[in-house]
């Protein structure tokens, strides 16, 4: 779904990934982890998401987990550079142990980045995760690090149709909860709606929403959104 303006954006020719690439990439960590990263490459359309890319350019990936997205993207186009943030230290520290070129891996905040200093900006289920009191300071903090008329790309999962948000629920309180793959508070799905506006509210024209669920089912959506100046 267009929802507004123009939907062409500057892509690349994907490369096959396949589980031995990322089992290899992760030899370097436990077995635990290697199965968690091979477990998110099943449950996350990622194949719907690198395309969406710059081929160029600076890449932050917010709550950046063991780097998963990182490693796909970096076995694409080699003229971009990779920095992941996230609050986990154990993510973190699976993430700088993985074997992902060009990438640099941080533990804290998006607020304690520079200003302006990336041309594209990617926050992948992060906020289903956070109460919705703290969206506002997170997408802003998130936009703020945005160069010029820079890229922001979310993909959240949304709560329609009813069936697939009570799959998706489900499957992320097994993963909170149980599994403690994820960390995080109790899920919640909203509306596109609703993220959009929130996308919005903090500095970003969003261009484009897009369904990514075919066949899958959990209810994926991304947001693509231009740095307003």
């Amino acid at each position: 779904m267009i929802v507004s303006g123009n939907a062409s954006l500057p892509v690349h020719r994907r490369a096959r990934t396949d589980f031995g690439d990322i089992w290899q990439a992760y030899r370097d960590c436990p077995i635990s982890a290697r199965l968690r990263v091979l477990a998110r490459y099943v449950l996350c359309p990622y194949s719907s998401l690198l395309g969406l890319f710059p081929s160029a350019g600076r890449i932050l990936d917010v709550g950046c987990g063991d780097g998963l997205l990182l490693f796909l993207l970096s076995l694409e186009a080699k003229s971009r550079t990779y920095v992941g943030i996230d609050i986990d230290e154990s993510k973190i520290a699976i993430a700088r142990r993985a074997r992902i070129s060009n990438a640099e891996f941080l533990l804290g905040e998006v607020s304690t980045l520079p200003p302006d200093s990336y041309d594209c900006v990617s926050i992948v289920d992060v906020l289903y995760l956070l109460p919705k009191s703290r969206w506002a300071e997170f997408l802003e903090q998130s936009v703020r690090v945005l160069g010029k008329n820079g890229l922001l790309i979310v993909k959240e999962v949304t709560d329609e149709p009813h069936w697939k948000y009570w799959f998706a629920y489900l499957e992320e309180i097994l993963a909170i909860k149980v599994i403690r793959m994820t960390k995080g508070n109790a899920p919640h799905f909203e509306t596109s709606d609703i993220y959009r506006a929130h996308l919005e509210a903090a500095g970003t024209h969003v261009f484009r929403i897009e369904r990514i669920d075919a066949r899958r089912p959990v209810a994926h959506l991304v947001f693509l959104g231009r740095k307003r100046t």
